[in-house]
C-alpha cells in the first residue's frame, strides 16, 4: 500500500515538473505561436490533475484503512480465537493432569488395601500361630506341673531319709528312698539343688572306703551350696567326714575334724532335736579324745 502511495506522490511531483518546463517565459514581445505547436498545459490542467491526484490519495487512504481493518478484525478473530482454544487447551492439559494424578492415587489406594489385606492376613496367620504355641505351651506347663508335682513326691522321700547314723540302714525306707535317688539324679526336670541331693544320696549308699566318704562329703558339700539351711546336708557332709576320719591315717585324720565339728554344729543349730547329730558329734569327740589318749596327751584329750 505504502509503495502505491509513494509511486503516486512521485507521479504528480513530475506532472508538475513537466508543467513549469512547458509554461512559456515571459518576454516583452512574445512571440507568435507557432500553427502546429502544441497547445500549453494550463492553471485549469493542473487544477485537475491534483483533483485526481487528491482522489487517488482518498482511495489509496480508504484502501489502507481497509486493509488495517481487514487486518484488525483477522486478529481479533485470531485472537478471540485463542481466547477459546487456550483455555480449552489448559482445561484439557489439566484435566488430563488431575486424571492421572487420581490414577496413581487409585493405584497407590489399592496398593495399600493390598498391604493391608496382607497385614490382615499375616495377623490372622501369626494370631492362628500364637494359638497353637499358646496351647502347646499349656500342654507342656501341665506336663511340668506333673513332672514336678512326681519330682515332690520323690523329693520328699528322699528329704525322709536322716543318713547313715552310725552304722548302715538297710531299712525299707531307706532303700526306697535311695532308689528314688537314682531315679532322679539324671533328671533334669527338677531344680538343680535335689539333683545334687540325689545324686549325693547315691554317693553316700555306694561309700565303703575312704576315696567313696571323701566323694560323698564332697557332693553334700555341693548341696550345702545350694541349701545353706539344709540341717540335712550338713549332717550327711559330717558323717562321710567321720567315716574319713575313721578310715584315713593319722596325716588325714586331722584335716576331717574341722568339717565334722563344723557340719554336726551347724546341723545342731538348724535343727536342735537332731539326736543323731548330738550322738555321732559325741562318737567322734571320744575318737578324737581316745586318740590324744594314746598319744599321752591326757589334758588334751580332758578338754574334749
Amino acid at each position: 500500500m505504502n509503495i502505491k502511495i509513494i509511486m503516486l506522490f512521485l507521479l504528480c511531483i513530475a506532472l508538475n515538473t513537466a508543467a513549469a518546463q512547458n509554461a512559456p517565459l515571459p518576454t516583452a514581445n512574445p512571440a507568435p505561436a507557432a500553427p502546429n505547436a502544441e497547445p500549453a498545459a494550463t492553471a485549469h490542467d493542473l487544477k485537475t490533475l491534483e483533483l485526481q491526484f487528491q482522489e487517488k490519495m482518498l482511495d489509496l487512504r480508504k484502501e489502507t484503512l481497509d486493509s488495517q481493518q481487514e487486518t484488525i478484525a483477522w486478529w481479533l478473530g485470531w485472537i478471540a480465537l485463542l481466547g477459546v482454544i487456550l483455555p480449552t487447551v489448559f482445561y484439557w492439559r489439566e484435566r488430563s493432569t488431575m486424571l492421572e494424578d487420581l490414577k496413581q492415587s487409585i493405584k497407590q489406594a489399592e496398593e495399600y488395601a493390598d498391604k493391608t489385606e496382607s497385614y490382615k492376613t499375616e495377623t490372622e496367620n501369626y494370631w492362628h500361630v500364637t494359638q497353637i504355641y499358646k496351647e502347646e505351651a499349656e500342654t507342656y506347663l501341665n506336663k511340668i506341673k506333673e513332672q514336678h508335682q512326681i519330682s515332690t513326691d520323690i523329693t520328699d522321700k528322699i528329704k525322709k531319709m536322716s543318713g547313715f547314723k552310725s552304722e548302715p540302714d538297710n531299712s525299707a525306707e531307706q532303700q526306697a528312698a535311695v532308689q528314688a535317688a537314682k531315679d532322679l539324679q539324671d533328671n533334669r526336670n527338677i531344680p538343680l539343688a535335689e539333683q545334687l541331693r540325689a545324686h549325693a544320696i547315691v554317693l553316700s549308699d555306694q561309700a565303703r572306703n575312704y576315696a567313696e566318704h571323701e566323694q560323698a562329703f564332697y557332693a553334700w558339700q555341693a548341696v550345702i551350696q545350694h541349701s545353706p539351711n539344709d540341717a540335712d546336708a550338713f549332717f550327711q557332709a559330717a558323717y562321710h567326714a567321720q567315716q574319713a576320719y575313721q578310715s584315713g591315717s593319722r596325716e588325714q585324720q586331722s584335716v576331717w575334724l574341722p568339717h565334722i565339728e563344723q557340719g554336726y554344729r551347724q546341723a545342731l543349730s538348724i535343727q536342735p532335736d537332731n539326736y543323731w547329730a548330738a550322738n555321732n558329734w559325741g562318737i567322734a569327740l571320744a575318737h578324737e579324745a581316745q586318740a590324744l589318749a594314746q598319744n599321752n596327751r591326757l589334758d588334751d584329750a580332758f578338754n574334749q
